[in-house]
């Protein structure tokens, strides 16, 4: 299983959604997720003037695997790749019904 590590070439702040997307357009990925996070869990991730809209967790799908880009303390982590059977040791939390497609479609969610 992969380290995570912080990510490479991603801003030292929460992206637009149009950056987001921006990863599905530069990788070879069937589809990019998003999560929303509930108000009272974003205030702690993110800082005060961050747009409502920014995105803070992002995952690439591939057709067998997922990789895990998250903003928190003030910069962006990435999970490294997973097989898509490992799903649940990359997401945030225990549930997948908290993310949805941004870009493309997915086979795991």
């Amino acid at each position: 299983m992969a380290e995570t590590q912080p990510a490479r070439a991603w801003p030292d702040r929460p992206v637009t959604p149009a950056e987001a997307e921006a990863v599905y357009e530069r990788a070879d990925a069937r589809g990019v997720w998003v999560l929303d996070y509930e108000d009272s869990v974003r205030v702690r991730l993110v800082p005060d003037d961050t747009p409502h809209e920014a995105v803070v967790d992002v995952v690439l799908e591939t057709d067998a695997e997922i990789r895990a880009y998250t903003y928190t303390g003030g910069r962006w982590l990435d999970s490294g790749w997973r097989t898509t059977a490992a799903v649940h040791e990359v997401v945030a939390g225990d549930s997948l019904s908290a993310y949805r497609v941004l870009s493309g479609h997915s086979e795991v969610l």
